[in-house]
């Protein structure tokens, strides 16, 4: 009873849509595949941490269709590009075949490589081992010669969440018919998948206009809309139990976006599905950075960060934010900038005190195209929920993130961030300069990681942007950080 139980938030089920549905088609891939063989033990063997649940999904499948399966779960260890796995054979009976099941492959795949290699030491053969990984894309740029004869070897089953029926219908037919109800609709509505980086071709008139994305970072989303009738963006939050509550991360996301409507007065959620949380496609002029200038706008800006602003950061979160953006402002500065600038970093991290008691940021994605005027010429917030429990090592972080991502996305001058802040001075939130550099730095630090790491995942003319971008982050980091650690 006094034990305390801590569980990693299964990225799968929270970030990527994956669902546990495609791990029994997948299974039963496998089964039919292996149905003329008279051998029936079979070995599980799911890589922690989603691939304890998922493995379960697995054997209970496996079971049902008449196969002996034993289960084990292992978790790699050294670096994570050259992971090893140890397994004790004594504890294993008899097998037939081995399944080696994750969400994966990451960047480098070595993980479920380590499981097959560990498999064939203890005397499976190579031709009895499947892998059930999350997709059929293969490994990233990281996977090493080894690693990659590993992947071209071993078959593997791999089901896509379009064969995945829920009453006979696929996701988007769900998400339409659901689409369907909400908005009291008896003609058809279209589906348009905006994953990926899609969703700028809907909301702009030019490609010129496009922000750089990092496509392999985004959630999956889905637009469904009648012909001249409104449309809703659905957009998958998760299935993984949230953090802060007994709801999963959907449900959690769509009760902070309901508490935010009502306060801000902005459009709330329209429903939850299969971990998708629909709201109102608001159409409109994406802002530019130029628009800063439009009176009454930083003050919208400032309001907009101080009414949405979320509970106050326990000592446990306040320590480990500021731990994580240290790490990662040294680091990211060591690439970017050298190691001697990164050295610096330390000194201002040093004179940060964690930021107990101040309460949360809670939107994370505060740049100009994020906020659109509507025809009427409302300024509507869209994309403000849901980025502090993602795939990133941002999580939780107080306001000062939104405050130095709306100086930095909208490229405030001086003459700008005294009015700015201003604004927030008056709703009772003040900020010390030193405060202000050390978050700004990291803030641009981490955009400029994300941007450079997305280079590697993308085609030519996304990279284009992405370096574009990643030049205008490093620059505001080598002037943050030259202003903040100049002599007095």
């Amino acid at each position: 009873p006094k034990a305390k139980l801590t569980v990693k938030i299964p990225e799968g089920f929270a970030f990527y849509a994956l669902f546990p549905e495609q791990y029994a088609l997948a299974a039963n891939d496998w089964s039919q595949a292996h149905q003329q063989f008279s051998s029936r033990r079979v070995l599980l063997v799911g890589i922690r941490s989603i691939g304890t649940s998922l493995s379960a999904v697995v054997t209970a499948m496996l079971r049902a269709l008449g196969w002996e399966a034993q289960r084990l779960t292992v978790r790699p260890h050294g670096h994570p590009f050259r992971r090893e796995v140890q397994m004790d054979p004594a504890s294993l009976q008899q097998i037939d075949w081995a399944l080696v099941i994750d969400e994966g492959p990451g960047a480098s795949g070595s993980s479920m490589a380590a499981v097959a290699a560990t498999l064939c030491g203890i005397g499976v053969s190579p031709a009895h081992i499947s892998f059930l990984p999350g997709h059929a894309h293969g490994p990233g740029v990281s996977a090493n010669a080894e690693v990659r004869s590993w992947w071209s070897t071993i078959p593997q089953f791999v089901v896509a969440l379009q064969r995945v029926r829920w009453q006979n219908h696929s996701i988007e037919r769900t998400l339409a018919l659901q689409t369907q109800k909400l908005l009291h609709l008896a003609e058809n509505i279209e589906v348009i998948d905006l994953s990926a980086g899609k969703w700028r071709e809907v909301a702009f008139a030019s490609t010129s206009d496009w922000p750089a994305v990092a496509p392999q970072f985004e959630r999956m989303k889905f637009l469904c809309r009648s012909r001249e009738g409104p449309a809703i963006l659905w957009k998958f939050f998760g299935l993984a139990i949230s953090p802060d509550s007994s709801w999963n991360l959907s449900q959690a996301v769509a009760a902070t976006m309901r508490k935010r409507a009502k306060r801000l007065k902005i459009p709330g959620p329209l429903g939850v599905c299969h971990g998708f949380v629909g709201t109102p496609w608001i159409t409109g002029q994406r802002l530019r950075a130029i628009d800063s200038i439009v009176p009454h706008l930083l003050e919208k800006l400032a309001r907009y960060i101080a009414f949405s602003a979320g509970k106050p950061l326990t000592e446990v979160d306040a320590r480990s934010s500021l731990a994580r953006l240290s790490n990662m402002l040294f680091h990211n500065t060591g690439e970017s900038l050298g190691e001697n600038v990164a050295e610096l970093t330390r000194e201002l991290s040093r004179v940060i005190t964690p930021p107990i008691g101040i309460p949360r940021y809670s939107d994370g994605q505060m740049a100009p195209h994020e906020w659109v005027r509507t025809t009427p010429g409302e300024l509507v917030k869209t994309n403000c929920t849901g980025h502090d429990c993602d795939h990133t090592l941002i999580g939780p972080q107080p306001i000062h993130w939104d405050v130095v991502g709306t100086i930095v996305e909208w490229d405030l001058k001086e003459d700008m961030i005294k009015p700015f802040l201003g604004h927030l001075d008056r709703d009772g939130f003040h900020f010390a300069p030193v405060e202000l550099a050390f978050y700004t730095a990291a803030y641009a630090a981490f955009r400029l990681g994300a941007c450079r790491l997305a280079t590697t995942f993308s085609d030519p003319r996304e990279c284009e942007r992405l370096e574009r971008a990643a030049k205008y982050y490093e620059d505001q980091l080598r002037t943050t950080l030259a202003t903040a650690l100049q002599p007095a």
